[in-house]
């Protein structure tokens, strides 16, 4: 069955892979970090939001116009998690994990990890579909 690996547009066959993170640590490793443009296309997000949430703080600042891994990561989990919870409770989440969302000096976990542990436990879960 095809699925789309949480926070992003990808879609990946669930029975031929460990985890979907796997599926995207690699890029993510071998670059040196991704564009705007990559970022865009690789999650479905509106460049404008992806500016919102740098501008809000929500996600420090590009280095040299680059999202490193841990940026990138947290964008994926602020766009996987807004399926359930509005964006200021997503952000106080994350400060609750990590402290001031701009400074990762200050991070428990690194939000790749984070992802990482999110994308665990998803498919750990037993989905039952209800009906009425």
């Amino acid at each position: 069955m095809l699925e789309k690996i949480p926070g992003t547009v990808l879609s990946f066959n669930s029975s031929a892979a460990e985890n979907s993170y796997s599926l995207i640590s690699p890029l993510l490793t071998v670059t040196k970090g991704l564009t705007l443009a990559q970022v865009t296309a690789l999650t479905g997000l509106e460049p404008s939001t992806i500016q919102n949430w740098v501008k809000r703080g929500f996600v420090s600042s590009p280095i040299n116009r680059q999202y490193t891994k841990s940026q990138f990561a947290r964008i994926v989990n602020i766009n996987m998690l807004r399926e359930s919870l509005p964006i200021d409770s997503i952000c106080s989440l994350l400060s609750y994990i990590n402290g001031n969302l701009k400074d990762q000096s200050d991070d428990l976990i690194d939000d790749s990890e984070l992802y990482h542990i999110y994308v665990d436990m998803l498919s750990e879960i037993d989905w039952v579909t209800v009906e009425e």
